[in-house]
């Protein structure tokens, strides 16, 4: 079922945390040493052992780098309209706890092509961000308890065994966090834009499989 909403089949999808679309890519040096920057050194060597395969380019085809999720759901994630922030892990690595963000949507008229003074808000009319949702029709309900689904709220994943079923990569859900903030941020894209389309290679769970 989806760890957001609960809601099960015929609408769920594998969703891929790291895109497929750089599954085999090359991650230069420099990449490595500006990430370092900002998480630190441990951090970052963290996060190579989950992305890099046994050839050192880019292994998005790992149980830990999917999250289950209803297609739509799944949608808005990847178009930076929701995010899903890491909060807290056991330390059997079979507990995961996240917490769903609505993300504010930027400002459509500004082009990522123009020039921004780095005084400006990122988001001139919401800088509060949303709650509920940005309209009525944009809301999530948590189908067990009939609970709207509204910034902050906890959910939890869970898994028998660390080892045959991982949970999601904790540092995946981490970078991810990060990388939907930093495009929820970006002007309204333009025709060479591509950098948040949707993730079209998600695998569809099929309906004889037990959710972790």
């Amino acid at each position: 079922m989806c760890v957001v909403t609960k809601m099960g089949q015929p609408t769920l999808q594998s969703a891929h945390i790291l895109p497929s679309k750089l599954n085999g890519e090359e991650i230069e040096t420099e990449t490595w040493n500006t990430l370092k920057m900002f998480f630190g050194p441990d951090h970052v060597a963290a996060l190579k052992s989950e992305i890099l395969g046994n050839d050192n380019r880019v292994n998005a085809e790992h149980v830990s780098n999917f999250i289950t999720l209803s297609v739509q759901v799944q949608q808005w994630w990847d178009r930076a309209m929701i995010a899903f922030r890491p909060v807290w892990m056991n330390e059997d690595k079979t507990v995961m706890e996240l917490a769903f963000h609505w993300l504010p949507l930027c400002d459509q008229t500004q082009k990522r092509s123009e020039e921004v003074s780095i005084f400006a808000h990122p988001y001139p009319t919401q800088r509060q961000g949303w709650f509920e949702g940005p309209s009525e029709r944009h809301r999530l309900w948590e189908l067990g308890t009939k609970q709207l689904v509204c910034s902050g709220f906890i959910f939890r994943i869970m898994t028998t065994s660390a080892e045959k079923r991982p949970l999601p990569s904790w540092e995946l859900m981490s970078l991810k966090w990060n990388l939907s903030r930093i495009a929820a941020m970006q002007g309204a894209a333009e025709e060479e834009d591509s950098d948040i389309d949707y993730d079209g290679d998600s695998v569809a769970v099929p309906s004889d499989v037990s959710d972790f």
